[in-house]
């Protein structure tokens, strides 16, 4: 007597039963049976790694990519703070001159007042005096209108 005996729809064995022991043929099925889920354990866990490998590689990817707009989001905030100390040198210094100008104004405004009552008790009413532009040459007179 011959039999094959097929497990999930594939043959794996084929069995005489003449002379062999019941039990003997059993343990080889179960034996053969527990070979192949064993081997398809096996399969599932490599697929398994294989596919979170690429999810691991995926990932480090994104991680690298992230990092570096990390880095470069940092560069930009370094140049943005020293424009910004930079911005407020510059506004100091516009203010100090600001007060330069005012306090220059202010004793020039003085300075005016101070000489100004003694040129005219000084000067002749009927003089003029010449005008003298940024060159050094005369190119008129100042005449004194006042009555």
């Amino acid at each position: 007597m011959f039999a094959v005996v097929v497990v999930e729809g594939k043959p794996i064995m084929a069995v005489t039963a003449a002379t062999s022991s019941t039990q003997s043929v059993a343990q080889s099925i179960w034996q053969e049976i527990r070979l192949q889920q064993a081997q398809q354990a096996a399969d599932r866990a490599d697929q398994n790694a294989r596919a979170l490998t690429d999810q691991a590689a995926a990932a480090k990817k994104v991680a690298e990519r992230d990092q570096e707009t990390a880095r470069s989001l940092a560069v930009q905030a370094d140049q943005a703070q020293q424009a910004a100390g930079q911005a407020s040198l510059g506004l100091e210094a516009v203010r100090s001159v600001s007060r330069l100008s005012t306090q220059f104004a202010g004793q020039l405004d003085k300075v005016v007042r101070a000489v100004t009552p003694a040129q005219t008790q000084r000067s002749a009413p009927a003089q003029s005096s010449p005008v003298i532009n940024a060159q050094g040459q005369v190119t008129g007179k100042v005449v004194n209108v006042t009555a």
